[in-house]
């Protein structure tokens, strides 16, 4: 039926000429290269060309069309454009097959399959071409060489064609590279990326490269349909005590693990043979297949399970299987089949049971390391989800093992890496299956589960002395339902009447009541709904709460020069102080009129706008004098000034009125220069000095007589001597236009002594920070009283454990919020929206000031976007938070 309907979708989009590109959303496994073959003849397509990104699912694909074709007796000239010197360039985790294997010709020369394609549409049959991206750029030479015009097209595994336009992958994404009048897109993971990417990525929700969606097919209605598409599943989460890893090293000296070596890798592995034996003991699983970062790992998983089989006394060991994409078929097919024999069963692999293989015996999967990414995780759950009326499978499991310290918290649990990891794969299915979403909403909210037991946590053995495994695993699933929630918040709608029945009248009452609540927010209900409904349903503020108040854009304002005549009554000095009483906080003045705007520079930008100074009618003391003042406090630094105007430098006289606090930004554009100016020590910031250029430098330098380094290193620190146009370290001002080495430098031979390599052995990256990260430590600024040892709680730092990870690690350094795990990245590390992109988008939020701003980024966290734009974009024009914030409005 889902097929039929499918069918009959593409032949009306297609029918419509302008639509020449389209998406077939459907789940793995519910036969997609068999509706495009159906697709493909219903559109009487003589010229198909199919593209796959592997070569086993070359073979699959064609396996399929070559029966459907034998079946309608149609004749077919079949061509593969693929080699086996793909596989050297392949990731090495990938499912490996050989063109031997398929059968028909195949090949990649570009003058063979110029003529062999010249030669199959002189004949009036059917050709269908199968190729992989790798090989596509070959395909589109030899098509456009012979003459070759296909009328059709399928993008399998579409998703792959995403990221770099200029990869293989999207090579035929292009007409430029090979015309298609009709593209066919197939995923069960539409891939999009963030809607600021940059112009050379390409992404599932661009309708020019991908068209609309043709049919989307669900999880739910596929597993819901009156005769099953996929088979049901469960989501099993199994707790595995700490202590019982370790007593298990302890107790079993064979394992080859000491207590003391144990990291967070095996520690996983270990307790996830724990929780699958549970599985299989308590839930019947049969047939499970584990995916591994690596085939070093996966097959070393095997071994782990088989010495447990030995020497553990159970009633049912779990036969262990490994398949790696280095194998051939035969090989491979030998050990899936012996897996699917033995019951209970463990089939190890890194990548290579992702995509290419069916095999509907598994009922169970479960990820052994925390590397997979989300449509990698909807990929390889699909295994579990095929129907099987051979076995009479009756339900699919994904396994989420945890590791749980002993007399661990929810809280606890709920901030270790470990379930971080768990949430990972809750968010990404339910990102493709609704049900997920609905079962934790109906856990918040008392109501019975549509599907019982869709979601199960197993805390048996680890809940807390005093504590029900039953109430145990309710407060973990309150941790789950605030994480996934974001990925389904109620509707426009419902998010406003939540607003109206807590009384809400404004943005500042919303963000204050959301303030207020704290964690007892509902999570399905977004902190920032102008930035959720954007470009949806949303209008304004005044609409949302239900007052009816217009945002700024649509109200109508009185003349500049009548609110200039106002504002100037208000005895206001500045911009700052302009905002401050827009927002109530400066008391004893009267409220500000409907039709005066808060954003008046924006709003009378092209109606006699001046500046501040001007509309307010008061103003600082021109920067001369003002700067004249700061010089007679002799303050040493910027931080004094900070301190000096926050008052909290007694000794010296109050601020004046008319002097600003952040002078910067009050004299931007009118008279300043930089802090050392302002405050008389004549300084330049580094960043900003003007040197000379090297070769001009470097004569300077000899003139110096300099000898040795150490002469050099006295002359710097001398600041009252060192020339401002001279680096204090010029290998570093240098390095990129001109620096040779310090013998260059001074003009003199300079012996460089060789530094003694230390002979410390430290663990490599992934293992140091998978134990860092264990530590939950929660930023860098803990790092260093760690491993001073002022954490009392945790384990001391081992000695092959750097105490300078970012050095010694420097190759594969990422940041201190990925040493941590926090996600954190450093502002300076950040890449930001430009800054037309980032205004263009603040102007749609009717936020009226900087304190506004900080409160929406605070609940937004946006990755893109400075919680301090001022700073952020200071060279790149922004002015003033008016103007940020508000567009002119006429």
């Amino acid at each position: 039926e889902h097929q039929s309907r499918a069918i009959a979708a593409a032949i009306t989009y297609y029918t419509d000429p302008t639509q020449t590109r389209g998406k077939l959303i459907h789940p793995c496994g519910s036969g997609k290269s068999l509706t495009a073959y159906w697709i493909a003849r219903e559109l009487d397509a003589r010229r198909v060309l199919i593209a796959v990104p592997s070569l086993a699912l070359v073979r699959q694909t064609l396996e399929t069309w070559m029966t459907e074709a034998v079946s309608d007796a149609r004749p077919v000239d079949w061509l593969c454009v693929c080699s086996d010197d793909e596989v050297a360039d392949m990731d090495n985790e990938a499912l490996v097959a050989h063109v031997h294997e398929l059968g028909i010709p195949c090949d990649t020369d570009p003058a063979k399959l110029t003529d062999h394609l010249r030669t199959a549409q002189a004949r009036p049959g059917l050709l269908v071409v199968l190729t992989t991206y790798q090989s596509s750029p070959v395909l589109a030479t030899a098509a456009r060489d012979a003459g070759t015009a296909f009328d059709f097209a399928v993008l399998d595994e579409a998703h792959k064609t995403t990221g770099k336009t200029s990869s293989y992958y999207a090579h035929l994404l292009h007409d430029e590279n090979l015309p298609l009048p009709r593209r066919l897109f197939m995923t069960a993971t539409e891939r999009r990326f963030a809607s600021n990417r940059s112009d050379d990525i390409v992404s599932m929700d661009d309708p020019a490269l991908y068209g609309e969606t043709i049919d989307l097919l669900t999880f739910k209605a596929a597993i819901a349909a009156a005769e099953p598409i996929l088979c049901d599943y469960r989501l099993l989460t199994i707790g595995v005590r700490e202590s019982e890893i370790k007593n298990l090293v302890t107790d079993n000296r064979w394992l080859e693990l000491g207590p003391d070596d144990l990291d967070e890798v095996d520690s996983l592995a270990l307790a996830s043979l724990i929780a699958l034996r549970r599985a299989t003991e308590l839930h019947g699983v049969k047939h499970t297949v584990s995916f591994h970062s690596s085939i070093a790992r996966a097959s070393r998983f095997r071994d782990l399970c088989n010495r447990l089989n030995e020497h553990l006394a159970t009633a049912s060991p779990v036969a262990s299987y490994h398949v790696s994409g280095k194998m051939g078929s035969a090989a491979r097919q030998r050990e899936l089949d012996a897996f699917l024999r033995a019951t209970p069963s463990l089939v190890t692999n890194a990548q290579c049971l992702t995509e290419g293989v069916d095999v509907p015996g598994i009922d169970c999967v479960f990820f052994a390391d925390p590397k997979s990414s989300t449509i990698n995780i909807v990929q390889a759950s699909g295994r579990a989800l095929r129907l099987d009326p051979k076995s009479g499978k009756q339900l699919g499991y994904i396994l989420l093992p945890l590791v749980v310290p002993d007399g661990a918290t929810p809280e606890d649990i709920a901030e270790s890496s470990a379930f971080k990891f768990v949430l990972f794969v809750l968010r990404a299915l339910a990102a493709h299956d609704e049900r997920i979403i609905e079962w934790f909403r109906a856990t918040a909210e008392g109501r019975t589960h549509e599907v019982a037991g869709l979601v199960k946590f197993d805390f048996g053995n680890v809940s807390p002395l005093g504590v029900s495994a039953t109430e145990f695993a309710s407060q973990i699933e309150v941790h789950c339902w605030n994480n996934v929630a974001k990925l389904a918040y109620k509707t426009y709608e419902e998010a406003a009447a939540f607003a109206r029945e807590k009384g809400v009248k404004s943005q500042s009452q919303w963000n204050n009541l959301h303030r207020s609540i704290g964690n007892q927010w509902p999570a399905d209900i977004p902190k920032s709904p102008n930035s959720t409904y954007y470009n949806r349903e949303w209008k304004s503020w005044g609409e949302f709460v239900g007052t009816g108040a217009l945002g700024s854009k649509l109200k109508r304002f009185r003349s500049f020069e009548k609110a200039r005549e106002f504002a100037r009554t208000l005895g206001l000095r500045s911009s700052f102080d302009w905002q401050a009483y827009c927002r109530g906080k400066k008391l004893g003045l009267p409220k500000l009129p409907d039709d005066v705007p808060t954003n008046a520079s924006k709003v009378y930008s092209r109606a006699g706008w001046i500046d501040w100074t001007d509309f307010v009618g008061g103003g600082w003391r021109p920067y001369p004098e003002a700067r004249a003042f700061a010089h007679t406090l002799k303050l040493k630094s910027q931080q004094h000034w900070k301190a000096y105007a926050a008052g909290k430098l007694p000794d010296l006289p109050p601020i004046p009125e008319d002097i600003p606090k952040a002078p910067a930004a009050a004299y931007a554009g009118n008279g300043w220069i930089s802090w050392g100016d302002w405050r008389g020590s004549g300084q330049i910031a580094p960043s900003k000095r003007a040197y000379l250029p090297y070769a001009e430098a470097r004569a300077v330098v000899h003139a110096l007589g300099f000898t040795t380094r150490r002469e050099w290193n006295a002359f710097a620190d001398d600041r009252t001597r060192f020339p401002a146009n001279l680096p204090v370290r010029p290998h570093n001002t240098y390095a990129d236009s001109g620096w040779v080495d310090w013998s260059d430098w001074l003009g003199s031979v300079i012996v460089e002594k060789p530094r003694k390599k230390r002979g410390k052995a430290y663990r490599d990256f992934a293992s140091a920070r998978a134990f860092v990260q264990a530590l939950n430590l929660g930023g860098s600024l803990n790092w260093p009283r760690y491993v001073r040892g002022e954490f009392t709680d945790k384990p001391p730092k081992p000695a092959d454990i750097p105490a300078s990870p970012r050095n010694v690690y420097r190759d594969q350094w990422q940041g201190w919020g990925d040493w941590h795990g926090t996600g954190n990245i450093a502002p300076v590390s950040r890449q930001f929206r430009p800054f037309a992109e980032a205004r263009t988008f603040a102007r749609t939020l009717n936020l009226s000031g900087s304190e506004d701003w900080r409160t929406w980024w605070q609940s937004a966290r946006p990755s893109d976007l400075p919680s301090n734009p001022a700073a952020t974009y200071a060279k790149d024009g922004f002015t003033t938070y008016p103007d940020f914030l508000q567009p002119p409005t006429t």
